[in-house]
């Protein structure tokens, strides 16, 4: 898969206005992550798969591009104490598992599966902030969307060669908030 920049550029501008020289930093990065991503090429929709996923950081980076921490750091969540799932402390680490990276990873759960699954070099449940690594939060986001790692719902579920269903693509990721909205940022980027 290889990206056309200047037409991607060319269509950013024509939906959302001008870009930024960060964004476009940003983008360029990601961008190589998505067309050096064996795993994603694999999909006979692999182009619509990016365009959901460039439709997802774009939301859930608040169009920086870039992975960042939650606004807030999780304080008014469960998963911003340092709790699990099910709502038993934690005590082998001192970090807090609140958002990170380009889909706001959270949960001390969901920090564990993903060292294991992407067999990181670090773990992140001692170093959290590591998921924000551009290269670790791209292997994040397109292991757990094609997995189904973050709801049990995975882009196949709703990307398919007979039909797409960016709307409900949001599953993936977090219920139906905001659908619309990043429905129609995929389908621009598409």
């Amino acid at each position: 898969m290889k990206f056309n920049k200047t037409t991607l550029y060319q269509g950013y501008r024509k939906y959302w206005g001008s870009v930024s020289h960060s964004q476009v930093d940003a983008l360029d990065d990601l961008i190589d992550y998505i067309e050096a991503d064996t795993e994603l090429q694999k999909s006979p929709v692999d182009i619509e798969f990016a365009a959901y996923m460039l439709a997802t950081v774009k939301h859930e980076t608040a169009d920086t591009f870039r992975p960042i921490a939650e606004y807030g750091k999780g304080k008014s969540r469960a998963y911003g104490k340092r709790i699990k799932m099910d709502r038993t402390a934690y005590r082998d680490t001192q970090e807090i598992f609140y958002g990170r990276g380009f889909v706001q990873l959270t949960w001390y759960e969901n920090y564990q599966k993903m060292t294991e699954k992407l067999k990181l070099p670090l773990d992140l449940l001692h170093n959290a902030d590591q998921a924000m690594n551009p290269e670790i939060a791209y292997k994040i986001m397109s292991y757990g969307m094609r997995n189904g790692s973050f709801t049990g719902k995975r882009l196949s579920n709703y990307i398919t060669v007979r039909s797409i269903n960016f709307r409900d693509a949001r599953r993936i990721i977090n219920g139906m908030d905001k659908a619309d909205l990043i429905k129609g940022y995929a389908d621009a980027f598409l």
